[in-house]
């Protein structure tokens, strides 16, 4: 699933949100151009089956954010975050997910809890 900003996909909304990806097991959040693209229901999603999943924060505008609480299906089911692209990504929900915290480029801030493994790219200091 690729989300582009000013495009929607599908999330469902019983029994809870899920991200439903098109193909394999991963989610891209892509603002490329000048204007940001911001969630704001602060309430929870997760990927819609039992495998591990990387949901990724990539472009290349400032000011994008994320609210809604960043989880993992089951235990079994580990979510993990990549920030990828120039670009600014704030996270501001509650997150549960318990995979890995990549950032591969640009700004990840995050305003909440981190329970995944935090982890920095190769030109991180």
């Amino acid at each position: 699933m690729h989300f582009v900003c000013g495009v929607y996909a599908r999330i469902t909304t019983v029994p809870a949100r899920e991200l439903e990806p098109a193909s394999g097991n991963n989610a891209t959040l892509d603002s490329p151009g000048a204007a940001s693209l911001n969630f704001t229901n602060t309430g929870s999603v997760a990927f819609d089956t039992m495998e591990a999943h990387t949901l990724t924060f990539q472009g290349s505008s400032k000011g994008n954010a994320f609210a809604p609480v960043i989880g993992d299906k089951s235990p079994g089911s580990r979510t993990g975050v990549v920030k990828a692209g120039t670009g600014e990504w704030t996270l501001s929900g509650t997150n549960a997910y318990t995979g890995a915290t990549t950032v591969q480029g640009g700004t990840l801030v995050v305003n909440g809890p981190l329970t995944g493994r935090p982890c920095c790219g190769a030109d991180a200091a």
